[in-house]
């Protein structure tokens, strides 16, 4: 990366990078099975946690980025009824 970027950074300036990982990339198909999964089972806040790492590993992605778009479709699911988030 000897991007001109990456060298403000080293002289403690802000960075903004967007990386493209096309090798990690997950399907639309398969992130929407997995957050649909979880948003079907409407959990209880104390076993969200479990639940979201069971249908991550079902799906082979990783619980962190299902957890962002589980969060994200419930905003948008908020919205969509006419919440303000």
């Amino acid at each position: 990366c000897g991007d001109q970027r990456m060298h403000d950074y080293s002289k403690g300036e802000r960075v903004t990078a967007v990386v493209d990982c096309p090798e990690h990339a997950v399907s639309e198909a398969v992130r929407t099975a997995a957050v649909q999964e979880v948003l079907d089972k409407e959990p209880e806040r104390e076993n969200l946690n479990m639940l979201v790492t069971n249908v991550a590993r079902r799906h082979d992605v990783k619980p962190q980025a299902l957890h962002t778009w589980v969060n994200q479709a419930q905003r948008k699911r908020g919205r969509d009824n006419g919440f303000a988030v």
